[in-house]
């Protein structure tokens, strides 16, 4: 019996730790998507809208489904005069 608990105690141990590493990694992508979100709201107080854009391409390849930054990317390429981008991200948005 002895053997078997402490086999036990091993994968619960291996188990918990595997879990507190996705949530860190969870976290870890989190907190670099609102970085980028935060970056690209700076750049646009700046009107620097090439430096949003790149901010804002970047939060989207972390987090891709969230329509209002979508739109807002929209924007952006629309102030940049890329029409065909805009166009798409807001089609994009939309569904």
């Amino acid at each position: 019996m002895p053997n078997l608990r402490g086999s036990l105690r091993i994968v619960l141990a291996v188990v918990l730790l595997v879990v507190i590493g996705l949530t860190m990694y969870q976290i870890g992508v989190s907190v670099w998507a609102n970085h980028q979100y935060n970056s690209a709201c700076e750049a646009l107080e700046r009107y620097d809208f090439d430096q949003a854009s790149s901010y804002l391409d970047r939060y989207l390849s972390l987090r891709p489904n969230n329509p209002d930054v979508r739109f807002l990317a929209a924007q952006v390429a629309r102030r940049r005069g890329n029409f065909d981008e805009a166009l798409r991200l807001l089609t994009r948005a939309r569904s």
